[in-house]
């Protein structure tokens, strides 16, 4: 796994959680 990868999916999860607080 590349950091590229991980920190692409620790974005996609901080926005679906952000959302959730919307």
């Amino acid at each position: 796994i590349s950091i590229e990868s991980i920190k692409n999916k620790n974005f996609m999860n901080f926005k679906n959680i952000n959302n959730k607080i919307m």
